[in-house]
């Protein structure tokens, strides 16, 4: 993810990743404002809903 993060940011490029990977999820660095992460589901009546996580989302350590 460091990489593919460094790569988009030098060549000025957007991507967009699907992952059901959480190793994946660990390189994101929620405090650089051009990375985002997005949660996408369905509800019930099966409408997709998107939440963002953001820094304050993050789950602080004991």
């Amino acid at each position: 993810m460091t990489i593919i993060c460094d790569l988009a940011k030098k060549y000025d490029k957007q991507i967009f990743l699907t992952t059901h990977n959480p190793a994946i999820l660990d390189r994101i660095d929620l405090n650089d404002e051009e990375q985002k992460l997005f949660v996408v589901s369905r509800n019930k009546s099966g409408h997709t809903r998107m939440k963002n996580i953001t820094v304050k989302d993050k789950p602080t350590s004991f």
